[in-house]
C-alpha cells in the first residue's frame, strides 16, 4: 500500500486526521498526475451515468443540502417515464453500462416507479445501484426489488438508534428504517441472492459506539455477510459543505467537515459522472449544488438540457467541455472551489 492510498483508505473514519486525508491524498495524487493526458477521456461515455427519478426525502439530514434545495432550484417531482426511457435509451446508445438512481438530494426509494426502473435497467443489460436512507424499505416490495437482479445498494444512514436517527436524519421513522433493513436482509438470505447491502453510518457517534447499539449488534449483523461486516463504514470526520451551505454549527457530537484539497489543477472525475435530473436538465455533477436563488440550477455545473438537446449534445458539448477546461485555467465554480469531494481525474 502506497503513502497516497493509505491516506485515502487507512486512516479510521473517526480520527481526527480524517478530515485531513482527502485533501494530503488527492493534492499528492493531482501533483502526481500533472503530466498525465486526460482529453481522451471526454469523447467516452460515462462509466456511470447518475439519474435523479426524483429530488424528494423523507428525512432531512442535518449534513445535506436539501434543507436548503428551494434555493437552488424551485419545485420537486418524480420523473416522467417517457424521459427515463429516453435517458436510457440515448444513454445505451452510446455505449453506457451503468446508471446509478442516487439524486443530488432526495431518496430513490420515493419514486413510486424506481423498482420497475430498475429491473428496466438491469433487463437492457446496464448495471444498476444507488444509495438510500432505507426508510422506505419497509414500504416497498422488497422481494421484487431483489428480483430486479441489482447487485449493490447503499445504505446511507444514522447509528441503528432511535435517538441518534431523530437527531441526525430529523425524522421519526427510525420503527421503519430497522424493520425495513431486516425485512430486506431477511428476503435476500431468504432468496439467496447475489445482492450486498453496504451500510454507511452518519454518525455523531464515535466508531465504537455506533457499532455497539443493540438493533445494529443483535438484528443487522446476523443477517450480513462476513463481506458487508467488513465493509461497514462509521462516517464522522468527511462531512462536505455543500460549497459553504452547510458549517459547523450545523453538525452534531463527533461531526466534522472534511478539508478540501487545495490542488484543482486537473478535471474532478466527478465531471466524467454526470446526472440527469428529474425534470431533464443535467448537471456536469453529480454530487454537490451551491445555492443560487432557486434559478434553475444554474450554479456553474448546469450544461443542458434533454427538453431542448439530445444528450450525446449535452454531454459531448461545450458546456461539459467549459467545466472541466476552467479546472485547468484555475478558474473553476465557487462549489467546486470548496469541494471536498473533489477527485483529480
Amino acid at each position: 500500500m502506497n503513502v497516497t492510498e493509505y491516506l485515502r483508505t487507512a486512516i479510521p473514519y473517526d480520527s481526527k486526521a480524517r478530515r485531513y486525508a482527502r485533501w494530503a491524498y488527492e493534492d499528492t495524487r493531482n501533483t502526481a498526475r500533472t503530466l498525465l493526458p486526460w482529453r481522451h477521456l471526454t469523447t467516452a461515455p460515462p462509466q456511470e451515468l447518475s439519474i435523479e427519478t426524483t429530488n424528494i426525502c423523507n428525512a432531512n439530514c442535518i449534513f445535506c443540502a436539501y434543507q436548503y434545495q428551494k434555493d437552488f432550484r424551485a419545485g420537486n417531482g418524480v420523473m416522467k417515464e417517457v424521459l427515463f426511457v429516453r435517458v436510457l435509451d440515448e444513454y445505451e446508445a452510446m455505449g453506457g453500462s451503468a446508471i446509478s438512481f442516487t439524486p443530488i438530494v432526495g431518496d430513490p426509494l420515493v419514486d413510486p416507479n424506481i423498482i420497475d426502473r430498475v429491473a428496466l435497467v438491469q433487463d437492457r443489460g446496464l448495471t444498476a445501484q444507488f444509495y438510500t436512507n432505507g426508510i422506505l424499505f419497509n414500504r416497498i416490495d422488497v422481494e421484487a426489488l431483489i428480483r430486479t437482479g441489482i447487485k449493490t445498494i447503499c445504505l446511507s444512514t444514522s447509528p441503528f438508534d432511535r435517538e441518534s436517527h431523530e437527531r441526525v436524519y430529523r425524522t421519526t421513522h427510525y420503527s421503519d428504517l430497522i424493520e425495513g433493513v431486516v425485512k430486506l436482509l431477511e428476503a435476500r438470505n431468504r432468496l439467496d441472492a447475489p445482492f450486498k447491502l453496504l451500510i454507511e453510518f452518519r454518525s455523531d457517534l464515535s466508531t465504537r459506539e455506533t457499532l455497539a447499539f443493540p438493533d445494529f449488534m443483535d438484528r443487522v449483523v446476523p443477517l450480513l455477510s462476513n463481506d458487508e461486516v467488513q465493509t461497514v463504514r462509521v462516517m464522522t470526520k468527511v462531512f462536505d459543505t455543500w460549497g459553504g451551505q452547510i458549517a459547523k454549527g450545523d453538525l452534531e457530537g463527533e461531526m466534522a467537515l472534511a478539508v478540501p484539497p487545495k490542488m484543482k489543477r486537473r478535471p474532478c472525475f466527478r465531471t466524467f459522472l454526470p446526472e440527469v435530473l428529474y425534470d431533464g436538465k443535467v448537471r456536469a455533477c453529480s454530487c454537490v449544488f451551491a445555492k443560487n436563488n432557486g434559478v434553475d440550477a444554474d450554479d456553474g455545473l448546469l450544461i443542458g438540457d434533454l427538453n431542448e438537446s439530445s444528450l450525446a449534445d449535452i454531454l459531448f458539448g461545450e458546456n461539459m467541455a467549459q467545466v472541466r477546461e476552467r479546472f485547468v485555467t484555475g478558474d473553476i465554480p465557487p462549489v467546486c472551489q470548496k469541494c471536498s469531494i473533489y477527485r483529480a481525474c
